[in-house]
């Protein structure tokens, strides 16, 4: 009879305290506010999708057409961001993990940012289409492959920073500049 009143008195201690210094009881309820944001991530993204679709039909020219086809996929990553952020705010962290649970929230935010930055460059060619006079396709092709793998790049380091790593985002930075250095000085030998 003892094992089973520790065991109960464990378990309640348990619930009560939970992980971080939050209740189980608010932990289910933060996943189940994360959990409805992500199973109505589809629904929400089709009617902001759906919204901006027909607001593009209305006009004549094809380029808002493609900066709408460019935000779906951040689209379906808002609703997730949303849904972590509402869950996060809801429970009650100990100021450590607070700190912690914000540079989450501030790296989803800046992933979200960085992707909708990376999806636009696309259909901003198509605005600089008068460059094909000046340059070649395969150029035009080869500086925007190079804009999206560094825009990738900032959005890392931007990420790493939010999460407080600013250390390392510093290294990365001089790792960077010096592999550009090193492509740059083995395509002239």
């Amino acid at each position: 009879m003892d094992i089973f009143k520790n065991f109960s008195t464990l378990f309640l201690e348990v619930w009560e305290k939970g992980i971080l210094g939050v209740d189980i009881f608010q932990i289910l309820i933060g996943l189940g506010i994360f959990l409805i944001f992500l199973l109505f991530r589809g629904l929400i993204s089709k009617v902001i999708i759906g919204r901006l679709k027909k607001i593009a039909k209305r006009t004549t020219n094809k380029l808002d057409d493609t900066f709408v086809q460019a935000m779906e996929g951040p689209a379906r990553f808002f609703p997730i961001v949303i849904g972590f952020f509402i869950a996060s705010y809801y429970l009650e962290f100990s100021p450590e993990s607070q700190s912690f649970i914000d540079n989450v929230n501030k790296s989803l935010i800046t992933i979200l940012i960085f992707w909708l930055i990376h999806q636009f460059i696309q259909p901003v060619t198509y605005l600089l289409g008068g460059l094909e006079k000046l340059l070649t396709k395969e150029l035009i092709g080869w500086i925007v492959k190079a804009l999206k793998i560094l825009i990738f790049y900032f959005r890392c380091c931007s990420s790493i920073r939010a999460l407080g790593y600013k250390n390392r985002t510093n290294n990365c930075w001089i790792r960077f500049i010096r592999c550009c250095c090193r492509i740059r000085s083995s395509r002239f030998i």
